[in-house]
């Protein structure tokens, strides 16, 4: 008895005597016959001469018992997974950007996420290169050209961003030529 670890916790908060023996006799509870009355009063002695020292169970801690954590965290993956699938089906890039995030903060790594993230990318270049069409500086367009091909944005969208490039360089080349000629004819009004 006293290497149970159970009747030692029981014993810290309960005296000895504080178990009733009751005998179970057709299908109800009743007082012990008197022939095993007196056994157990002299086992009883018996163990509060010998008793073990009262002790305390160790506990497991709640977080090791809590299984819903583990549970909320799966359906929190699970969430995560599905919002990635519709903003991939979607292509909207801000349920992309905050659905990548909450994927990554959850440490998620699948083939799911690295679709996302490349679609992202591909969104992203195809934004810039958009915006580097409606500007004026050919070398940020050759940049954001670049970076589309590489992200593997829409053919359409690259041929059109190289034919403004194309675009830009014929208008620099040919204000250079104007600027030529017009710096040619002032040499030479200038000499007459």
């Amino acid at each position: 008895v006293s290497e149970c670890a159970l009747l030692r916790e029981w014993f810290g908060f309960h005296a000895a005597d504080a178990a009733e023996v009751r005998m179970f006799r057709g299908g109800a509870l009743q007082a012990l016959p008197e022939e095993h009355f007196s056994r157990l009063v002299a086992l009883r002695e018996e163990f509060q001469q010998s008793r073990p020292q009262a002790s305390a169970l160790p506990r497991v801690s709640t977080a090791a018992r809590d299984a819903s954590g583990a549970l909320k965290s799966k359906h929190l993956a699970l969430q995560t997974a599905r919002a990635l699938a519709e903003a991939i089906s979607s292509q909207d890039e801000e349920k992309l950007r905050s659905s990548v995030a909450q994927a990554l903060e959850l440490g998620l790594q699948n083939s799911t996420v690295e679709e996302a993230e490349c679609l992202l990318r591909r969104l992203t270049s195809e934004q810039d290169l958009a915006t580097a069409m409606q500007g004026d500086d050919e070398e940020a367009l050759q940049v954001a050209i670049a970076v589309a091909m590489e992200h593997g944005a829409e053919a359409a969208k690259i041929e059109e961003a190289d034919r403004a490039a194309s675009r830009m360089a014929a208008e620099r080349e040919l204000a250079v030529a104007v600027q030529t000629g017009i710096e040619a004819s002032l040499s030479q009004a200038i000499a007459t």
